[in-house]
């Protein structure tokens, strides 16, 4: 058994902590998480969120022997509601500043990515949330290739 995608987002949020990225001059506190959900009570007001996306990864046949698995990574910057112009400079500049960071490779910290990609993504409220937030996300792709075991042991 084996673990690659562990890896791939404790890289992903190293790399987004070493970009300091800022609203209002604060710094947003990353945090890796299994979904991209702000649970009240608990978390900051405005943040980003770490987690393996919904989507599936995709795998193909690289080459004999070998297996392509492309990781879709959800980077979410969560921010408080507080008007319709409130921030948008300072989020849209974040938005862009992930999608330029992610969109080639390498990766430090994650040694089996060979490929990096970003795209902006339209991320849709997680069911039952009713908190007053906005969310930018964007998706990183981050593709390995490993050996094809065939199933077994």
């Amino acid at each position: 058994m084996s673990n690659r995608v562990s890896p791939i987002l404790a890289a992903v949020v190293a790399k987004i902590q070493g970009l300091a990225l800022a609203v209002g001059g604060v710094v947003l506190p990353v945090l890796v998480r299994k979904a991209a959900v702000r649970r009240d009570r608990f978390d900051p007001s405005a943040m980003i969120t770490v987690a393996k996306s919904r989507e599936l990864e995709d795998v193909t046949r690289f080459s004999f022997g070998e297996l392509r698995t492309d990781y879709v990574i959800d980077v979410v910057i969560h921010s408080p509601f507080a008007g319709p112009d409130d921030g948008i400079d300072d989020y849209a500049a974040a938005r862009d500043t992930l999608v330029d960071a992610f969109s080639r490779p390498p990766l430090v910290g994650a040694p089996l990515v060979f490929d990096l990609r970003a795209r902006p993504a339209a991320w849709l409220q997680p069911y039952g949330e009713k908190s007053e937030y906005d969310w930018q996300a964007v998706q990183v792709i981050a593709s390995v290739v490993t050996a094809n075991s065939g199933g077994g042991p």
